[in-house]
Protein backbone atom coordinates (compact mmCIF):
# COMPACT_ATOMS: atom_id res chain seq x y z
CA UNK A 1 0.00 0.00 0.00
CA UNK A 2 2.41 2.46 1.06
CA UNK A 3 5.09 1.34 -2.03
CA UNK A 4 1.51 1.89 -4.83
CA UNK A 5 0.44 5.11 -3.04
CA UNK A 6 4.31 6.72 -3.18
CA UNK A 7 4.25 5.69 -6.92
CA UNK A 8 1.58 7.70 -7.50
CA UNK A 9 2.75 10.29 -5.79
CA UNK A 10 5.80 10.12 -7.75
CA UNK A 11 4.23 9.99 -10.34
CA UNK A 12 2.38 13.17 -10.26
CA UNK A 13 5.65 15.54 -10.44
CA UNK A 14 4.40 17.35 -7.38
CA UNK A 15 7.40 16.78 -4.93
CA UNK A 16 5.39 16.78 -2.28
CA UNK A 17 8.11 14.27 -0.60
CA UNK A 18 10.70 17.03 -1.24
CA UNK A 19 9.45 19.38 0.09
CA UNK A 20 7.98 18.17 3.32
CA UNK A 21 11.17 16.54 4.09
CA UNK A 22 13.77 19.83 3.53
CA UNK A 23 10.98 21.51 5.70
CA UNK A 24 12.09 19.22 8.83
CA UNK A 25 15.50 19.46 7.56
CA UNK A 26 15.44 23.43 7.50
CA UNK A 27 14.39 23.78 11.12
CA UNK A 28 16.23 20.36 12.94
CA UNK A 29 19.35 20.44 13.70
CA UNK A 30 19.68 24.05 14.26
CA UNK A 31 18.93 25.86 16.81
CA UNK A 32 19.51 29.54 15.84
CA UNK A 33 17.30 28.40 12.89
CA UNK A 34 14.63 27.75 14.89
CA UNK A 35 14.89 30.59 17.41
CA UNK A 36 14.32 33.32 13.95
CA UNK A 37 11.81 31.22 12.86
CA UNK A 38 9.83 31.29 16.17
CA UNK A 39 10.90 35.25 16.14
CA UNK A 40 9.78 35.21 12.35
CA UNK A 41 6.69 33.73 12.73
CA UNK A 42 5.57 33.73 16.53
CA UNK A 43 5.39 30.09 15.91
CA UNK A 44 6.55 27.39 18.18
CA UNK A 45 5.41 24.67 16.19
CA UNK A 46 8.18 22.43 14.05
CA UNK A 47 7.65 20.44 10.95
CA UNK A 48 7.42 16.61 11.57
CA UNK A 49 9.79 14.14 9.65
CA UNK A 50 8.72 12.43 6.27
CA UNK A 51 8.91 8.84 6.13
CA UNK A 52 9.91 7.70 3.09
CA UNK A 53 9.19 3.60 3.20
CA UNK A 54 5.58 4.49 5.35
CA UNK A 55 4.10 7.13 2.69
CA UNK A 56 0.38 6.52 4.31
CA UNK A 57 1.16 7.27 7.40
CA UNK A 58 2.77 10.86 6.09
CA UNK A 59 -0.84 12.34 7.01
CA UNK A 60 0.38 13.92 10.23
CA UNK A 61 3.13 15.14 8.57
CA UNK A 62 1.12 16.97 5.63
CA UNK A 63 -1.56 18.20 8.13
CA UNK A 64 1.73 20.20 9.87
CA UNK A 65 2.89 21.01 6.70
CA UNK A 66 -0.51 22.56 5.41
CA UNK A 67 -0.48 24.55 8.61
CA UNK A 68 3.03 25.65 8.93
CA UNK A 69 3.02 27.16 5.05
CA UNK A 70 1.55 30.43 5.87
CA UNK A 71 4.42 30.64 8.92
CA UNK A 72 7.34 29.23 6.29
CA UNK A 73 6.43 31.88 3.37
CA UNK A 74 6.64 34.68 6.31
CA UNK A 75 9.97 33.03 7.07
CA UNK A 76 11.37 32.99 3.95
CA UNK A 77 10.30 36.87 3.33
CA UNK A 78 12.24 37.72 6.51
CA UNK A 79 14.83 36.15 5.39
CA UNK A 80 15.16 37.46 1.82
CA UNK A 81 14.40 41.31 3.37
CA UNK A 82 17.66 40.05 4.96
CA UNK A 83 16.14 40.11 8.77
CA UNK A 84 17.64 36.92 9.48
CA UNK A 85 20.52 34.99 7.85
CA UNK A 86 20.18 32.88 4.86
CA UNK A 87 20.69 29.33 6.04
CA UNK A 88 22.39 28.73 2.41
CA UNK A 89 21.37 24.72 2.98
CA UNK A 90 20.12 22.44 -0.03
CA UNK A 91 16.98 22.36 2.29
CA UNK A 92 16.37 25.94 2.60
CA UNK A 93 16.50 26.05 -1.32
CA UNK A 94 14.16 23.45 -1.39
CA UNK A 95 11.62 24.81 0.33
CA UNK A 96 12.49 28.65 -1.57
CA UNK A 97 11.34 27.04 -4.64
CA UNK A 98 8.53 25.19 -3.58
CA UNK A 99 6.78 27.76 -1.97
CA UNK A 100 6.94 29.83 -5.07
CA UNK A 101 3.98 27.11 -6.58
CA UNK A 102 0.48 28.95 -5.87
CA UNK A 103 -1.04 25.13 -6.25
CA UNK A 104 1.70 24.00 -2.95
CA UNK A 105 -1.32 24.15 -0.84
CA UNK A 106 -4.03 22.72 -3.01
CA UNK A 107 -1.09 20.12 -4.10
CA UNK A 108 -0.65 19.05 -0.23
CA UNK A 109 -4.14 19.22 0.04
CA UNK A 110 -4.80 16.65 -2.90
CA UNK A 111 -1.94 14.26 -1.33
CA UNK A 112 -3.68 14.76 2.30
CA UNK A 113 -6.55 13.19 0.61
CA UNK A 114 -5.34 10.36 -0.78
CA UNK A 115 -3.30 9.27 2.24
CA UNK A 116 -6.33 9.76 4.30
CA UNK A 117 -8.97 7.55 1.74
CA UNK A 118 -6.30 4.78 1.67
CA UNK A 119 -4.77 4.99 5.78
CA UNK A 120 -8.26 3.13 7.73
CA UNK A 121 -6.87 0.35 5.07
CA UNK A 122 -3.94 -0.02 6.40
CA UNK A 123 -5.52 0.79 10.06
CA UNK A 124 -7.92 -2.22 10.25
CA UNK A 125 -5.48 -4.95 8.55
CA UNK A 126 -2.24 -4.30 10.11
CA UNK A 127 -3.06 -6.46 13.30
CA UNK A 128 -2.53 -9.90 14.30
CA UNK A 129 -6.07 -10.87 14.42
CA UNK A 130 -7.23 -13.13 11.50
CA UNK A 131 -8.57 -10.41 8.78
CA UNK A 132 -8.07 -12.31 5.49
CA UNK A 133 -11.33 -13.51 5.47
CA UNK A 134 -12.30 -9.35 4.95
CA UNK A 135 -9.40 -8.13 2.97
CA UNK A 136 -10.99 -8.91 -0.79
CA UNK A 137 -14.32 -6.67 0.05
CA UNK A 138 -12.07 -3.89 1.69
CA UNK A 139 -9.86 -3.83 -0.44
CA UNK A 140 -12.10 -3.76 -3.89
CA UNK A 141 -13.96 -0.95 -1.76
CA UNK A 142 -10.64 1.15 -1.55
CA UNK A 143 -9.78 0.62 -5.11
CA UNK A 144 -13.20 1.93 -6.40
CA UNK A 145 -13.53 4.83 -4.18
CA UNK A 146 -9.80 5.90 -5.67
CA UNK A 147 -11.10 4.94 -9.24
CA UNK A 148 -13.88 7.15 -9.13
CA UNK A 149 -11.77 9.59 -8.47
CA UNK A 150 -9.80 9.88 -11.37
CA UNK A 151 -12.01 7.20 -14.05
CA UNK A 152 -15.14 8.74 -15.65
CA UNK A 153 -18.38 8.37 -13.30
CA UNK A 154 -20.01 5.10 -15.06
CA UNK A 155 -17.70 3.24 -15.54
CA UNK A 156 -16.27 1.71 -12.12
CA UNK A 157 -20.25 1.38 -11.56
CA UNK A 158 -20.93 -0.47 -14.47
CA UNK A 159 -17.88 -2.93 -14.51
CA UNK A 160 -18.08 -5.90 -12.40
CA UNK A 161 -14.09 -6.28 -11.26
CA UNK A 162 -12.46 -3.07 -11.16
CA UNK A 163 -9.33 -4.29 -11.48
CA UNK A 164 -10.23 -5.05 -15.23
CA UNK A 165 -10.67 -1.47 -16.29
CA UNK A 166 -7.45 -0.04 -17.87
CA UNK A 167 -6.62 3.03 -15.63
CA UNK A 168 -4.39 4.10 -18.64
CA UNK A 169 -6.61 4.06 -21.24
CA UNK A 170 -7.49 8.08 -21.79
CA UNK A 171 -11.12 6.80 -22.63
CA UNK A 172 -12.23 5.87 -19.30
CA UNK A 173 -10.16 8.41 -17.35
CA UNK A 174 -11.86 11.75 -16.01
CA UNK A 175 -11.09 15.25 -17.91
CA UNK A 176 -8.61 17.63 -15.45
CA UNK A 177 -11.82 19.39 -14.55
CA UNK A 178 -13.89 16.51 -13.21
CA UNK A 179 -10.82 14.71 -11.09
CA UNK A 180 -11.99 14.57 -7.82
CA UNK A 181 -8.87 16.11 -5.96
CA UNK A 182 -10.38 16.66 -2.41
CA UNK A 183 -13.24 18.95 -1.04
CA UNK A 184 -10.06 20.93 0.34
CA UNK A 185 -7.72 21.09 -2.49
CA UNK A 186 -11.28 22.18 -4.68
CA UNK A 187 -11.39 25.11 -2.12
CA UNK A 188 -7.83 25.87 -2.38
CA UNK A 189 -7.63 25.61 -6.45
CA UNK A 190 -11.23 27.75 -6.49
CA UNK A 191 -9.37 30.58 -4.37
CA UNK A 192 -6.28 30.54 -6.59
CA UNK A 193 -8.52 30.64 -9.44
CA UNK A 194 -10.62 33.84 -8.89
CA UNK A 195 -6.89 35.74 -7.57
Amino acid sequence: MHGAFQRGAKVSGWALDRFLSSLYWLLKDSPARREDFIEATGTTVMPLKFCNHRWVENVVVCERGISLLPAVVKYVAAVTAKEYPDPGTKSYSTVCQEIKDPLLPAKLAAFLSIAKLLQPFLDSFQTDAPMIPFLHSELVKMMKSIMERFIKADIPSNTRNAHSIDVSADKNLSTYAKVDVGFSAQKILKEVQAE
